[in-house]
């Protein structure tokens, strides 16, 4: 009587008035038949959920431990019946939060369905489902991407399995080829995908929009920017067709268009797709959305390869106002930002303004980094060329030195094309001291040498300005 009782009112959801009929339950069977009562297990399991429910997760554990090691004795481990219970304590694990034991009662729920019903049945590919789900909650990409493949390995050999079921499985396992770096992988499931669902949902189902924008970012990593604008292209026709202009996946996908066109070089195409974000963007966020400034960003850079300085000013200045309220003063992507601005007043010939942003994104490399990093290094080089513009050449020399001794300490390779240039700044300085800016020695030829990656999503690029003087942009943005 008690036992039904609560169950009674664990329906009303009345946990305590629940714990208090089943620890009676509980106590009238050890009493009667001994504490290894086959149903005592059922109970044991009941109390510990109510013993969570009613916020006592230690009690509960210890419980729900009692109940499964029951269950266990009765029935053993791998019998076909301690498949359905394993399960069963895997659902309770899942509600209490506790990650760790709904995957170890999955993993055992796995090996008996496996040993009773072979590796192929359905009853193993739903339980693998559940194994990928708690995977990701627990962070375990690795496991998550083994239970992905042999779970569409089965799904494959079933004849009467829904194909769409297939592509979603090739998609879930093409997120985890992406983050072990493995893009061609990544590439040949989403291929697969696509297909199916062309095949299920049509050419122009949002679904497939969102496959071809995920091929494009695969295509993008994998260098083939050709294929990353084809994919990007034909996305954003279907959620052009799908959602209009101004939904916010419109906005993405017309990102997505310009970071392809950014990537081969075509900026007045790249700047067409950003401005049509940016207005998507200013339509369905505050101003100082994050997506809007990063995207005024990219439309700076843009600026700059077209050799517009007052609008590249304009738009990095617009893109840091709204970036250093997400990042803080004290990030890389900001100390690009304004070592951006002040090479701009450079080119525009105001090396007072040069100076200004260029000092202060040296102070924000410096907390970063520390004041011995590579970074610290190209900027001091490009302060110190500007103070040459302004005569001030023994500031040069002195802002050139610290440079020089920056890069000797970070190992950088004393043949690299920032440490010859700083070498023939120096070297030539007390002879043609009105004349100290020169190019690198053949940097055609020697472009590698020119490049530093700080991230995954930025880089330090070497430009030569009309002064003929040697000096460094950073490139920083949201990746495209």
């Amino acid at each position: 009587m008690h036992n039904y009782l609560g169950i009674y009112w664990e329906d009303l959801g009345d946990y305590e008035k629940q714990k208090d009929h089943l620890i009676r339950a509980l106590e009238i069977f050890n009493q009667f038949y001994g504490r290894d009562y086959p149903q005592n297990a059922d109970i044991l399991l009941r109390l510990g959920v109510a013993w969570f429910k009613l916020g006592d997760k230690e009690k509960g554990s210890i419980i729900l431990s009692q109940g499964m090691k029951l269950a266990e004795k009765r029935l053993g481990e791998d019998s076909a019946d301690s498949g359905p219970k394993f399960l069963a304590s895997a659902t309770i694990w899942r509600e209490v939060g506790d990650f760790e034991k709904q995957r170890d009662s999955l993993t055992r729920a796995l090996r008996c369905f496996e040993k009773h019903y072979g590796k192929e049945h359905p009853y193993t590919a739903d339980i693998l489902v559940k194994l990928v789900e708690v995977c990701e909650k627990l962070g375990n990409h690795g496991e998550k991407k083994t239970y992905l493949t042999r779970r569409l390995e089965i799904l494959e050999k079933d004849p009467i399995t829904n194909e769409v079921e297939i592509g979603n499985t090739l998609n879930s396992l093409a997120t985890e080829w992406s983050r072990v770096g493995n893009n061609e992988k990544a590439k040949s499931c989403l291929i697969r995908a696509l297909k199916i669902f062309e095949k299920c949902h049509g050419e122009y189902h949002a679904v497939t929009g969102v496959t071809l924008s995920r091929l494009a970012i695969v295509s993008k990593e994998l260098g083939n920017f050709e294929k990353q604008k084809e994919f990007s292209t034909r996305a954003l026709e279907i959620f052009l067709i799908n959602f209009g202009e101004d939904d916010p996946q419109t906005g993405d996908a017309l990102k997505a268009v310009g970071h392809s066109f950014q990537n081969l070089g075509n900026s007045h195409e790249a700047i067409e797709y950003f401005t049509r974000a940016l207005k998507n963007y200013e339509k369905n966020y505050e101003k100082d959305h994050l997506n809007i400034g990063n995207t005024l960003n990219s439309i700076g850079f843009n600026w700059e390869r077209l050799g517009n300085s007052e609008k590249q000013i304009y738009f990095l200045t617009s893109s840091l106002k709204i970036l250093e309220k997400h990042h803080g003063r004290n990030h890389e992507e900001i100390a690009g930002i304004l070592n951006n601005i002040g090479v701009a007043w450079d080119k525009l010939g105001n090396y007072e303004k040069e100076i200004e942003f260029l000092t202060q994104g040296l102070e924000v490399f410096k907390n970063i980094y520390g004041k011995n990093h590579l970074n610290v290094a190209y900027l001091l080089n490009n302060i110190g060329i500007a103070w040459g513009k302004r005569g001030n050449y023994q500031k040069q020399r002195e802002l050139l030195i610290q440079a020089l001794m920056i890069s000797e300490k970070s190992n950088l390779p004393q043949n690299s094309g920032f440490v010859l240039a700083v070498k023939k700044f120096l070297g030539v300085f007390k002879i043609t001291e009105g004349n100290a800016f020169i190019y690198l020695c053949q940097p055609q030829e020697d472009l590698d040498t020119c490049f530093v990656f700080t991230s995954s999503f930025s880089k330090l690029e070497c430009l030569f300005s009309s002064n003929d003087c040697f000096s460094l942009s950073l490139v920083f943005g949201d990746d495209g």
